[in-house]
């Protein structure tokens, strides 16, 4: 269940050779310029899944252990890789990742009934650097701000006071940038006096409600889109227009399962809610899904990996037959899999959102 083992074949590519190059650095047998040691590390997408097999039967925390070989890597000068250095800039000068200018960050409301939170709001809506700024998938922002307004709930966003929530930082192991993103997101809505916050991109939920919280004490709630909206349906609060007669398969974001608190069932509940839509399960599901392919800056560094990853996800999604694969609101996720030429795809895609 390692995309980048599964490529690269070699021991050191997978979580086992990893903690071994960690040893051996602890151990001084090995030194941190040896330039082998790079593309193992850097090729680590943080999906979680090494952990999932290992904690249960060893109590070793992979996930930590690997992220904790990046930032010591960064620390030491040796990492990230040399292209992910625009990425930084970026974050550094416009606290975003595209580096779009944040007096722009509301174009992607155009036609939108929106306004900025206040003391009268009930939910901060997180739009995400994609969400707002990203042309492949701003539509899933701009789907989810419908949808609220039709559940009838009194929601706002912090326009351009809304910073990344650091998650493209913390996987390429430079943690003080992630620190400093996510203090100043969360300092914002704590002065914002946020209660609950709704996040529609499954990475910035998994960092908020995994990570955040290592930074500084959070006193609001956090929600992903998915959930949210199924408590919405079930209070009759949001109702959907008309059938959709077709069997789709599903794909779970690490972000959202594996890493954001094991939000499997209120996306899936959500989808088989719409009428006429049947479920088919893949046989890698839930804690074993597969990874997109874009965590942990591959698809900034190492894009081959990153569309080789996406391409099996997709690939495995056809065999079970089904029309469709449903990505509950994870942008990321929706951008990878459209690196996927249109004439390799066989099966299409579509974020849940787009369906309700």
């Amino acid at each position: 269940i390692c995309p980048s083992g599964k490529k690269y074949g070699f021991n050191s590519y997978y979580s086992r050779g990893r903690l071994d190059i960690a040893k051996a650095l602890l151990d001084g047998n090995i030194d941190w310029k040896d330039r082998s040691l790079q593309d193992p590390i850097s090729t680590c997408l943080g999906c979680g899944a090494c952990h999932e097999a290992c904690y249960p039967q060893m109590g070793i925390s992979t996930r930590e252990i690997l992220r904790t070989l990046k930032s010591e890597r960064v620390s030491r000068g040796y990492g990230p890789p040399p292209v992910f250095n625009d990425v930084l800039k970026a974050l550094q000068e416009t606290d975003n990742y595209f580096g779009g200018d944040p007096k722009k960050r509301m174009a992607w409301a155009e036609g939108i009934k929106v306004k900025k939170y206040d003391t009268d709001s009930d939910v901060l809506f997180y739009v995400g650097c994609y969400g707002a700024f990203d042309d492949v998938t701003l539509f899933i922002a701009r789907a989810t701000a419908n949808l609220l307004n039709k559940t009838g709930v009194n929601w706002g966003v912090l326009e351009d006071e809304e910073f990344c929530c650091g998650y493209p930082a913390l996987d390429v192991g430079c943690g003080d940038e992630f620190k400093r993103l996510a203090k100043k997101s969360i300092e914002k809505m704590k002065d914002a006096g946020v209660k609950t916050l709704i996040v529609s991109c499954a990475c910035c939920f998994g960092t908020m409600k995994e990570d955040w919280q290592k930074v500084m004490p959070i006193d609001f709630e956090i929600v992903h889109s998915s959930q949210y909206l199924l408590q919405a349906f079930k209070a009759g609060n949001l109702q959907f227009n008309g059938r959709i007669e077709e069997t789709m398969t599903f794909h779970d974001p690490c972000h959202l399962g594996r890493l954001g608190g094991g939000v499997y069932e209120a996306p899936r509940e959500l989808l088989k809610a719409v009428p006429g839509v049947a479920l088919k399960e893949r046989e890698r599901n839930r804690d074993e899904s597969w990874c997109c392919g874009a965590g942990g800056g591959v698809n900034v560094c190492f894009p081959d990996l990153a569309l080789e990853t996406a391409t099996d996800r997709l690939n495995e999604a056809a065999e079970t037959g089904a029309g469709a694969m449903v990505i509950p609101s994870c942008p990321i996720c929706y951008n990878n899999f459209s690196t996927v030429p249109a004439g390799k795809r066989k099966i299409e895609f579509r974020d849940l959102v787009q369906l309700i």
